[in-house]
């Protein structure tokens, strides 16, 4: 899934993570796609530190979904679902959305939807 807050380095995206503006971790959960100069870290993930001005472009991208005539953020992908939810409870009634199982997820609503049942997928970038 492409959401979260992302790094362009030597013209590739990463995901990222930082504690300042000056050193950012950029990061690859994917053997086969992490550059030599990567290292290896304790989660198994590959990682690479560098400096804000080896960093050409920062940006945070959302990914929704319009279904039933609503906008959904999408949660989780996999191969051919996506998981939608909604905090409204009348909009989750209506498309048919049980509230979470999850304890910690109290007033969320959320539903494995078929990807051929979507209207329209799409993301948004928002500059950092």
């Amino acid at each position: 899934m492409r959401s979260g807050k992302k790094a362009v380095y030597r013209g590739k995206e990463y995901e990222y993570i930082t504690k300042d503006d000056k050193v950012y971790k950029l990061f690859v959960r994917e053997t086969s796609s992490a550059p030599d100069d990567f290292e290896i870290n304790e989660k198994g993930n590959y990682q690479k530190f560098v400096t804000r001005d080896e960093i050409e472009d920062l940006y945070y991208i959302d990914q929704y979904a319009k279904y039933k005539g609503h906008t959904f953020p999408i949660w989780e992908m996999a191969e051919d679902k996506l998981l939608l939810g909604e905090g409204d409870y009348f909009i989750a009634k209506e498309v048919g959305f049980p509230p979470s199982e999850l304890p910690w997820e109290r007033g969320l609503y959320k539903k494995w939807i078929s990807k051929s049942d979507v209207e329209a997928m799409w993301e948004e970038k928002t500059p950092l």
